[in-house]
């Protein structure tokens, strides 16, 4: 896109841009991606829609370039976990990723919602201690389509995506993520309440308030006191000197 396709849509993606450059990006969910991905993703691949996995031309025809690509992003994802194509299927179609499984958090969970099944593992072993595998790359990929989703992104199979996590538990602080992330976001460090990095700014704003104020009271206690925006602005100055320092990857301007 340049500025002559349309200015205003220009002007906001530039201001992100901005954003991106200048700012600590934490969240779990956003990544950096590299120009190849870009590329990828902004391609005539984005022109397609298919339907059914590859080699199920029954849908309809015309995606023998779509099936190339599919085929060759799961060969990749099976090398990458070093997993053996005759034991392992993998599906690259989800448009989320799932991460890891804390089954500790799975526990809490079952005891709350009493599902009729939780699968948490695909082996056994039989009574002559031969291992056994269970074939559920059809469920997990029928689970997909047409269960949960219609067609894939095509384009996003042809890039790729990486995350992060930090998770830090704020409450033995006399706080929480909410306002955490509060004072984060106005210091230019984007994250979430559930994954929030607490800093002091946090606790001192905590602290000249009643411990039962609400998130709204803290929010304006922030925007409102002189020496709290002072320290704002001492470390948002902090961050984009830090975070200058070092080029985007991507795209010259956008």
């Amino acid at each position: 896109m340049s500025q002559s396709n349309c200015h205003t849509v220009f002007s906001i993606i530039k201001k992100e841009k901005h954003k991106q450059m200048y700012g600590l990006e934490l969240l779990a969910s956003e990544n950096f991606t590299s120009r190849a991905v870009l590329e990828a993703l902004g391609s005539c691949l984005t022109n397609k829609y298919s339907k059914g996995f590859p080699g199920q031309s029954y849908y309809y025809n015309g995606l023998e370039y779509n099936d190339e690509l599919e085929t060759l992003c799961q060969r990749r994802a099976l090398e990458a976990f070093g997993l053996d194509s005759e034991k392992w299927g993998v599906n690259v179609r989800p448009y989320s990723e799932t991460g890891y499984i804390d089954y500790d958090k799975l526990q809490e969970n079952a005891r709350l919602f009493h599902p009729k099944l939780i699968i948490a593992g695909i082996r056994s072993v039989d009574t002559k201690g031969k291992q056994t595998l269970y074939n559920l790359e059809f469920l997990i990929n029928q689970a997909v389509f047409p269960g949960l989703q219609g067609g894939p992104h095509n384009n996003a199979i042809a890039g790729g995506s990486d995350n992060h996590l930090i998770l830090l538990d704020l409450r033995n602080k006399g706080t929480d993520g909410g306002r955490a992330e509060k004072v984060l976001q106005a210091c230019a460090i984007s994250c979430n309440k559930n994954t929030c990095l607490g800093i002091e700014l946090t606790l001192e704003v905590q602290g000249s308030l009643d411990p039962k104020a609400t998130l709204m009271e803290f929010i304006q206690a922030l925007a409102q006191g002189v020496t709290f925006q002072q320290r704002v602005a001492e470390i948002r100055a902090e961050v984009e000197a830090f975070t200058g320092q070092f080029p985007m990857p991507g795209l010259p301007e956008l």
